[in-house]
């Protein structure tokens, strides 16, 4: 039996290790790891009020008053290690999120139709950290196709489409009329929005809701639970209203509501062209419920909750509509334009097309990202903190790709030891072909170390049946999706070959 130990300091723990003299391999020689150790890069980092600032640009205006320009962001403090770094990344996130907050058209147009559909989004193609904002094309309802169904259907076409209870069906305060969209909203700053085509009082039940779920279930198995944030539009004791559902954190329906006449009085007659628009926003830190009067510039604003103060926590938001009236008293209508929403840039909806790209009409404007420390840029990856280093980019949708391979293992569940000059016996369904994998490690330790010693060694077939003389022995550690592993000092791997 033989044990060779192999050192490397490369920052993606690779080991390239070379002998001077031959190491002889028997033929049909088995190998195993004794031992693996290496020191994940990435360290730690603490943010206070401090270090924990980011600073940006996606318009020209140049202050914040004016709808956009340069605008800041504070991170929540807290200190971060390799275990516990993905909830850095879900706050940088967020808080971006948060912060796309919808400006009145009135005071910055270009600012008003740049925000609109926005999200903000980080991902980790090949390591390196990526964020970056995408902007969702709003979107007209041409058919069901974008939605999940049951007994609603869409008909007509021009100025006479019509949404609603499946024709014949009788009216009812069921819910088996229920359509939920495949696609949740752009989670920055987006719209659902739905024009009432008619609404009359008829027995059985009258009227319909619009709203937004988490939960996206069968339209079959639709119940009110799952009503995130939703308005309904109907008849109470002969007097048209709104009323307001919302579901708590327990899953409790609170509502339907009603919503003073004097706030909002509903417009929903046969003249399809003049009655009300019902809509749920997602305004930056806030889920608001509102209604839009014919030829308004401005909403009605029925409720507006902060973000994690009911529920809302940067969740995917997926519309729906239930309908209780008949189809002929109860429809949204007037044009295919008067049920739209701005679906998240990021949603492949059911897996069977490519994610929706921005706007095509999105205005080129000025962007740059700037971390307000060094130390959290150098933690994400960016060699430098701001980006670009002068100037801005004027681009449509803006990426920030990080220089560095991101050095916390984001996700990590475990790590594999591959040889890249010898071959064993070994298979991977990952990659569904054979791979010369060694050893695999399932985690770090307490403290986020990978420090692998298993209890007895495993050894591996060689198939090797010739005898063989190897001078260089070349391996690597990587996750166990085969990205490269970043790591800092010296690491070790101690081999057995027997």
């Amino acid at each position: 039996m033989k044990l060779i130990r192999l050192t490397t300091d490369d920052d993606t723990a690779t080991f390239d290790c070379s002998f001077n003299d031959g190491i002889i391999i028997k033929p049909d020689s088995k190998i195993a790891v004794q031992s693996a150790s290496a020191s994940l890069g990435g360290g730690s980092l603490t943010l206070s009020a401090n270090n924990n600032d980011i600073f940006y640009q996606i318009t020209d205006t140049i202050t914040e008053a004016l709808g956009g320009g340069i605008r800041v962001v504070h991170l929540n403090p807290a200190s971060y290690v390799s275990s516990n770094a993905e909830v850095l990344l879900r706050d940088i996130e967020n808080t971006l999120n948060n912060d796309a907050k919808w400006i009145s058209p009135g005071v910055n147009q270009t600012s008003f139709k740049k925000i609109l559909g926005l999200e903000w989004n980080i991902s980790i193609p090949q390591g390196r950290m990526l964020l970056q904002y995408q902007i969702g094309s709003p979107t007209d309802s041409d058919g069901l196709d974008r939605f999940n169904v049951n007994d609603v259907t869409r008909t007509g076409g021009g100025n006479e489409v019509k949404w609603g209870r499946t024709e014949g069906i009788p009216a009812s305060f069921n819910l088996t009329s229920t359509m939920i969209s495949k696609k949740y909203l752009s989670r920055g700053n987006s719209y659902y929005r739905c024009k009432i085509g008619r609404c009359n009082a008829e027995a059985g039940g009258d009227g319909f809701i619009i709203g937004v779920t988490t939960n996206p279930v069968a339209p079959k198995n639709w119940t009110a639970n799952y009503m995130t944030y939703a308005i309904k539009v109907g008849y109470t004791d002969g007097v048209l209203e709104y009323s307001i559902i919302k579901t708590d954190a327990g899953g409790h329906v609170i509502g339907p509501t009603p919503v003073p006449l004097a706030t909002a009085t509903p417009t929903a007659d046969a003249d399809q062209g003049t009655n009300d628009t019902m809509e749920v926003a997602i305004n930056g830190n806030r889920v608001e419920l509102n209604i839009w009067k014919n030829g308004a510039l401005a909403p009605i604003k029925l409720i507006a909750e902060n973000i994690g103060g009911f529920l809302y926590n940067q969740q995917k938001l997926y519309p729906f509509a239930t309908f209780y009236g008949s189809r002929t008293n109860a429809n949204i209508g007037a044009s295919k334009s008067s049920l739209r929403l701005t679906p998240s840039p990021f949603d492949s909806g059911d897996g069977l097309e490519a994610p929706p790209r921005g706007r095509g009409g999105a205005d080129k404007s000025k962007n740059f990202l700037q971390f307000q420390s060094s130390s959290l840029a150098s933690y994400l990856g960016y060699d430098r903190q701001r980006i670009p280093e002068f100037g801005e980019y004027n681009i449509e949708e803006a990426q920030y790709l990080a220089d560095n391979v991101y050095t916390t293992g984001l996700g990590v569940n475990g790590f594999i030891i591959q040889l890249l000059n010898l071959t064993v016996d070994s298979y991977d369904s990952f990659r569904e072909q054979r791979e010369n994998i060694l050893a695999v490690i399932p985690s770090t330790d307490s403290s986020g170390e990978l420090v692998y010693m298993p209890p007895f060694p495993i050894f591996i077939d060689m198939m090797n049946k010739n005898e063989l003389s190897v001078r260089n022995i070349r391996l690597r550690i990587v996750n166990t999706d085969y990205t490269p592993l970043p790591m800092e000092g010296i690491g070790l791997v101690t081999l057995l070959i027997d």
